[in-house]
């Protein structure tokens, strides 16, 4: 995808010279300022080095926080397997991400146990509460900002924060911390697993004390060890909960009275998930979850003391851990694992009059009204509900929460079964507080070793002056439109409405983007310039919308989207849709291109019309797997129908309706809307029927009910997508297979091979130059000042030719580049292609060099060059041709002031070629008269200058990572000896990176002869690894290689 985006005038930047047009040409420093930036897009694949973060196990090793100095971005305190504890923090390395040790004022690395962090009310400083692992006590640290505005966040040892109540017994060390904030107050729970004593920890106002720890005279330990600890505070009692096994026991902790024996509150529990603010006067209630096999969720609390607990029981989540996190306005969400380690969320939606929480779940209601006694479940208007626990994220080892109450939560996810150096272990989960739509934040750190593949939607932006040059050092803003991590110069940074990076364009004008590929809705990127008056918007995936809504097609794809496509559609060498989907995908096919019609504005169009024709208009449309859907075969599982009637979809809507599976209605589905979507991307939230008309109804699986989702308009880019990856998943296990399946794949031998042979080119072609020159050297006296009239000759034609044709003219005289589809590819998809450029942007990264790697390289240059070119030089100046040259210089300058004007800029189009054709024939006579009169020193230079040149392009080049990136190329390409890093080799390997993409851009990324040649069929890049020299014979006699190399 390549587009430009003009600018309105603005004011001047500063501190730019003007360029000049020959000397009449005049300054005009309104064609300096930003006119437009150039954009091209593409999923593909990339590369990272990225390494592990190390986290214990066990509970408290993970503290998350959001760091006041930076936004409010998360960073988190990590205790590490070895104990010592560590700053999670990011920084501007290409992970985005270090983890280094937090240490004392000597220099002394902390050990810890468990660490929580806590917002101080006072101040609203950030504060940790560690365990200290050298001595067992409480200890706590301040995060403190960056000096001077400049350099990184620290925590801070403060001795004096935290102290010990002087009544209190003996603390031999504490753990099980837990965090409850009342109000903005957080308050720390405890034990003392030696004693069993409980601990609370709160905080306090007579600086420089903030905090202070308090034992009490009462042991939770005398039937058992405890196994989990949940607490709160309100009304200024303290109340603790203890699971001893499966019994529970609530502790009243009452300020300067003597504690009273324990009572015992639940005898059923297999976890205890936490604790909630109070509702009335009795104080803090807690949830658990029972021993029953499905795990029921239970919720307690008091109605009053005297009165005795009141619980609710929420049958069949299936959950075996759970937490509860209590957001801003003291809502109750419940997030845990299921037996497959699938993260799930359960949000609270109300409170009964119990002061018990009422969680999110779908409804049947009586329709239409009827007296509850006349109700029954079997005629399906009796009133039930299923609890809306969705999934999130699949195969989870752990996850942390930010005990903050915030409006949304953040968490620390880590996955099981990722390879430690792969794409992300761990990840920072957040949700968007406008949106829902969670966003994911890789945590990796910065490694100088082997690069992984990842996959991202790389957008390559190109700012141009108003003469249409590029620019080259200029400052641009990077923002999006949701939270999103983006790579960007060897960098990464956490971008966002209202959280900006300010970079500048390297030396090609062109600012190079990465954002993580997970879903088919990447994030929206702002890109502004001073001077550039409305920026570049860019869709990172507009091109895979495209061809998802048969509109496009993708570099990676024969074609356009169809069902045979995806039928054969392969991610890391697997089909990504069962056989048993096969006749369903024509349906599936048809269901995505017409959401993708509605999010343009359009109207669907029926995709069975077999007539003479345009499709006509449909009023609807569904897929999935309802009874009612038409079935030309038994084996077709996801059926497709098209209404022509608002009666049509009434009728197909009763039908799901009237399933005993049917669960409801999930009412409030809009505001956990998020939820459903990360579930559904990835993998966890099964689709059973989507159904679109004026509104779309999704329908999904909630346990063994199907719930209804309502209120989804399809009138948007944002919500079409969702739609389409609700449809993709009837067929597909998770959209990120579908995006591994779209991806641009780096064809590695086809690349080095290309570099092989631009390599044997070169020193061929020198070689050869050498030997011709010496040869003929000595005959060619005379023989250029016999080629003048010829030459003029030429000219005189050339302008007879070009006479009515102006400057501007010559574009349109190049036959357009096509692919294999026959659909035109732009110019700037083939100069600005992310993936031809992807080297040498690299090369042009900050830090791809490393300071003083230069200083030592030797440059293999023979005395005798420099002799030579001295030689050359004499002889030009005897030639007296300066003054010459300098006045057709001069009427050459004359003439590109001719073709720009900063009140004409369509003056090209309509300057005549004929004056540039006279300059040009006076540049070739000059050239032929010195030719013949420094023959000699030219033959000289040229011979010594091949014979040096070999010696030059061996020269190693120690440039730390680009080496290493041209070593991990080799491997990538199965190299079993990789060469060292050569000027030779730089030169050669960046322009074959080009010329791979652009073939296959033009080809496919198929090969006819490579594809008779495969008895497996195997397609795309994945398949073709000859390289391009098989198909050099044809691309000097093929009509689309010619029009690629002009377009190049």
């Amino acid at each position: 995808m390549a587009s430009t985006h003009p600018s309105s005038p603005a004011r001047p930047r500063g501190g730019r010279p003007p360029r000049r047009f020959g000397s009449s040409a005049a300054p005009d420093a309104v064609l300096d300022l930003p006119g437009s930036a150039k954009v091209s897009c593409l999923l593909m694949e990339d590369a990272v080095a990225a390494g592990q973060v190390s986290v214990g196990s066990g509970d408290g090793k993970v503290a998350l926080f959001a760091n006041p100095f930076l936004d409010g971005k998360e960073e988190a305190l990590v205790v590490t397997g070895s104990g010592a504890l560590t700053y999670l923090r990011r920084t501007g390395s290409e992970t985005g991400w270090e983890q280094s040790p937090v240490v004392f004022a000597d220099g002394e690395p902390v050990s810890a146990v468990e660490v929580v962090v806590v917002q101080h009310p006072q101040d609203l400083t950030l504060w940790a509460v560690f365990v200290a692992g050298a001595d067992g006590q409480p200890h706590a640290l301040q995060l403190a900002g960056p000096a001077a505005d400049e350099g990184p966040c620290t925590w801070e040892y403060r001795r004096e924060a935290l102290s010990l109540a002087a009544t209190l017994p003996v603390l031999n060390t504490l753990s099980h911390l837990s965090v409850f904030y009342d109000g903005r107050a957080p308050h720390i729970t405890a034990i003392d697993p030696v004693t069993g004593n409980i601990a609370t920890i709160f905080t306090v106002t007579n600086a420089p004390q903030r905090f202070s720890c308090q034992v009490w005279w009462i042991s939770a330990s005398k039937t058992g060890p405890v196994e989990e600890v949940a607490g709160g505070r309100a009304n200024g009692l303290q109340v603790c909960y203890a699971r001893v096994g499966s019994t529970i026991l609530r502790f009243d902790l009452p300020p300067g009275e003597p504690v009273q024996q324990p009572v015992t509150v639940a005898t059923d529990a297999y976890r205890l998930v936490g604790t909630f603010p109070p509702v009335a006067p009795a104080g803090v209630g807690f949830v658990y979850l029972d021993k029953a096999q499905v795990r029921n969720l239970v919720a307690v609390n008091w109605r009053s003391w005297s009165s005795g607990p009141i619980r609710t029981r929420t049958p069949g989540l299936g959950l075996h851990t759970a937490k509860c996190w209590v957001d801003v306005n003291q809502m109750l969400h419940v997030y845990g694992l299921d037996p497959d380690n699938t993260l799930k969320v359960l949000h609270q939606a109300s409170w009964d009059s119990n002061n018990l929480p009422v969680w999110s779940a779908a409804t049947i209601r009586p329709v239409p009204p009827v007296p509850p006694h006349t109700a029954h479940t079997a005629d399906g208007l009796s009133k039930s509900t299923v609890p809306s626990c969705v999934g999130l994220v699949p195969k989870v080892a752990m996850f942390a929460l930010d005990p903050f109450p915030d409006h949304r939560p953040s968490q620390l996810v880590k996955l099981e079964g990722v390879t430690p150096s792969g794409d992300a272990q761990f990840a920072l989960h957040t949700q968007d507080v406008t949106s829902t739509q969670w966003s994911r934040d890789k945590v990796r750190l910065p490694v100088t070793g082997t690069p992984q593949m990842v996959t991202h939607y790389v957008s390559s932006v190109t700012v141009l002056d108003r003469r249409g040059n590029p620019m080259p050092g200029l400052p641009v803003d990077i923002s999006a439109e949701s939270v999103v991590e983006i790579q960007c110069e060897g960098a990464s940074y956490l971008v966002g409405p209202g959280h900006s990076a300010r970079l500048a364009t390297n030396p090609l004008g062109r600012i190079t983007i990465a954002t993580s590929a997970d879903s088919l809705l990447p994030a929206v990127l702002h890109v502004d310039a001073p001077g550039l008056e409305r920026g570049a918007i860019i869709q990172p995936a507009a091109a895979v919308h495209a061809y998802l809504g048969g509109s496009g097609t993708l570099p990676s794809q024969q074609g356009y989207f169809t069902a045979d496509a995806l039928r054969d559609a392969k991610a890391g060498g697997a089909p990504i849709v069962d056989p048993k989907h096969h006749a369903s995908l024509a349906g599936v096919v048809a269901s995505t291109k017409n959401l993708f019609e509605l999010a343009d504005g359009g109207q669907a169009t029926s995709k069975l019309f077999r007539g003479v024709g345009a499709a006509p208009p449909i009023h609807g449309f569904a897929v999935g797997s309802a009874p009612s859907h038409p079935r030309a075969t038994a084996d077709v599982t996801v059926g497709y129908t098209e209404f022509h009637s608002p009666v049509e979809v009434h009728n197909h809507l009763k039908g799901i309706r009237e399933l005993p599976e049917y669960g409801g209605v999930w009412d409030d589905f809009t505001a956990w809307a998020g939820d459903v979507w990360e579930g559904i991307k990835n993998g966890v939230v099964k689709v059973y029927e989507v159904v679109v008309e004026a509104v779309a109804a999704v329908f999904i699986w909630i346990g063994d009910k199907i719930v209804e989702l309502v209120g989804f308009v399809v009138d948007s880019i944002v919500t079409a997508v969702r739609a389409v990856e609700a449809v993709i998943r009837e067929v597909v296990d998770t959209i990120v297979k579908v995006v591994d399946w779209l991806k641009a794949l780096f064809g590695f031998e086809d690349i080095w091979d290309t570099k092989r042979a631009l390599e044997a080119g070169l020193h061929m072609m020198m070689n050869h130059l050498a030997a011709t020159i010496s040869h003929y050297g000595d005959d060619l006296h005379g023989w250029f000042l016999k080629q003048e009239t010829k030459a003029h000759d030429l000219f005189e034609k050339l302008k007879d030719e070009f006479r009515d044709r102006p400057m501007g003219d010559a574009a349109n005289r190049i036959p357009a580049v096509t692919d294999t589809s026959g659909q035109v590819i732009a110019t700037g998809d083939l100069q600005s292609n992310p993936q031809a450029t992807w080297l040498l942007d690299r090369a042009f990264t900050p830090g791809a060099v490393p300071d003083g790697s230069l200083e030592n390289l030797k440059l293999n240059l023979d005395p005798k060059l420099t002799a030579a070119w001295d030689a050359f030089v004499a002889k030009v100046s005897d030639a007296k041709i300066i003054d010459d040259f300098g006045a057709i210089l001069g009427d050459l300058g004359t003439v590109l002031a001719q073709l720009v004007d900063p009140a004409d800029p369509e003056l090209a189009v309509k300057t005549s070629l004929i004056a540039l054709i006279d300059v040009l024939d006076r540049l070739i006579h000059i050239g032929l008269v010195l030719a013949d009169a420094a023959l000699q020193a030219v033959v000289t230079l040229i011979v010594t200058l091949v014979n040096c040149m070999d010696a030059l392009l061996a020269t190693a080049l120690p440039l730390g990572p680009i080496s290493r990136l041209f070593t991990w190329i080799q491997t990538r390409a199965g190299i079993e000896q990789p060469d060292d890093l050569t000027l030779g080799g730089l030169i050669c390997l960046i322009p074959a990176f080009a010329v791979t993409v652009v073939h296959k851009l033009v080809n496919g990324v198929e090969s006819p002869r490579r594809r008779r040649g495969r008895p497996d069929g195997r397609r795309g890049c994945e398949a073709d690894q000859s390289g391009v020299r098989h198909h050099h014979d044809r691309l000097l006699d093929h009509e689309r290689h010619r029009r690629c190399r002009a377009a190049v």
